[in-house]
């Protein structure tokens, strides 16, 4: 890839990296057009398929699939970006599981993966969606060593860190849950992952009786509710821990307030 090419593509990485997907995709799809070597271009119309299928605009991310396939020499040793793209889509439309298994075969076939062009790159950007996949089908045991794994080479990434959050409430181990939502929070994260993150760290700050502080989170998980359409069971929830937390701050007004509301969800 040219140079100048390459830096526009690594500030793309950089954008996607930091949750600013619209913009990445932007900056992708611009590159795209002006790049004339077909391996280059297929390799940045896969980065925009990645993130369009993360902001859930799966029909476009599809579309661009057989451009890709077409564009892609028989003899290219790039297939398997190809295969990842298709695993990504698959994921975004609720396939889970086919798409795990294109992973896996990925990844059990390392030693060709590697010979991909930028094949460590590929390589730790599956192991990050075989996290993110077995997380959203709730194996967290399975998750953990590839969570650990992934974790020492996407320290950046925000969503694996909102990922790692899920991963480790779901396990139970409140204090890496604690350390890793309150890394994501702090770099931004869309309404429906802040929202669950703090409606996780809730119960958190709760059992370390930092009372004040799950207030804070379910205060602000009740602002976020009517934003993500969270179900009246949810919400009710929010209304219940609210006026919990209240009555124990010995904030009664407040906490009758929450217990009318739960009622009235």
């Amino acid at each position: 890839m040219p140079s100048r090419a390459a830096e526009i593509f690594a500030r793309a990485n950089e954008l996607e990296d930091a949750g600013r997907l619209e913009e990445a995709v932007e900056q992708y799809r611009i590159l795209a057009a002006t790049l004339e070597e077909v391996e280059d271009k297929v390799t940045v119309i896969l980065a925009q398929i990645g993130c369009l299928n993360i902001l859930g605009r799966t029909k476009e991310a599809r579309s661009l699939l057989p451009l890709a396939a077409q564009l892609l020499p028989a003899e290219s040793e790039n297939h398997p970006h190809l295969e990842f793209a298709k695993a990504g889509v698959l994921a975004a439309e609720g396939k889970r599981k086919h798409a795990l298994k294109i992973l896996d075969r990925l990844v059990s076939d390392k030693e060709g993966l590697l010979k991909a062009t930028n094949g460590l790159d590929l390589y730790q950007h599956i192991q990050m969606r075989r996290v993110f996949l077995l997380i959203e089908l709730r194996r967290d045991k399975d998750a953990r060593p590839i969570l650990e794994e992934v974790l020492t080479f996407r320290a950046e990434n925000v969503s694996v860190h909102f990922y790692a959050g899920l991963c480790y409430f779901g396990l139970r181990d409140s204090g890496l849950a604690k350390k890793h939502y309150e890394e994501a929070l702090s770099k931004g994260l869309p309404p429906l992952w802040e929202w669950q993150a703090r409606v996780h760290l809730g119960p958190i700050y709760y059992a370390d009786e930092a009372l004040a502080k799950a207030k804070l989170e379910y205060e602000r998980a009740e602002a976020l509710g009517a934003e993500i359409g969270a179900s009246a069971k949810d919400q009710r929830n929010v209304y219940l821990w609210l006026a919990k937390i209240c009555r124990e701050l010995g904030q009664e007004k407040e906490a009758a307030k929450y217990e009318v509301l739960s009622r009235q969800t």
